[in-house]
Order: structure tokens, then C-alpha cells, then sequence
């Protein structure tokens, strides 16, 4: 499994520089059997939180979850808002027990 933390893109080279690593990582992950898991952590902007990768990175994943958590009782949601095969709008309820 490969995991890609990505930083914030904010000029149009970045943009296509990332969509043409989305297509690399789409690649490798077909030819080889892999999963690939990048993480779009949300950042500040204008008074409302938004994704760091930026809106165009919506369409580079097959796959898109979007993962919260409830803080008072440490409970995750995993909803699906992207799937090749899945209804989007599915949600899973999880939680992280300590090892």
C-alpha cells in the first residue's frame, strides 16, 4: 500500500503537475495491484473550511470517502461520495480502539 500526503497547489503548473501524478498513481496502482491513498486535509479559507488540493482534484480519484469524527464520543463516519461501483451517500460507522 502507498501512501501520498499532498500540500496545498495554488498556480496552474501545480494543478497539472498533480493530475498528471494522479494519472501515474492510477497506473502504477492498475499494473501493479496496489492501493493508493491520498489524503486532502481541509484548510481554512474565506470563513469556510476547503479542501487543499482545490476543487479539480475531485475528478482524478475512482474512489472518494470522506472520513469525521465525533470528538465527545471518538466515533469515525466513512461516506462515500465517489464509487465506480457503490451508491454515493453510503455511510460506515467505526472507531479506533487503542492497541
Amino acid at each position: 500500500m502507498l501512501f501520498l500526503f499532498c500540500e496545498p497547489v495554488l498556480n496552474p503548473a501545480g494543478r497539472s503537475m498533480m493530475i498528471s501524478v494522479a494519472m501515474i498513481l492510477k497506473k502504477l496502482a492498475h499494473k501493479h495491484n496496489l492501493s493508493v491513498l491520498v489524503t486532502n486535509h481541509m484548510v481554512a479559507g474565506n470563513g469556510a473550511p476547503k479542501p487543499a488540493l482545490g476543487e479539480s482534484w475531485k475528478a482524478a480519484p475512482h474512489i472518494r470517502l470522506m472520513i469525521s469524527r465525533d470528538r465527545g464520543s471518538n466515533i469515525c463516519t466513512a461516506t462515500t461520495l465517489k464509487h465506480t461501483l457503490l451508491a454515493c451517500g453510503r455511510h460506515m460507522k467505526f472507531q479506533f480502539l487503542p492497541s
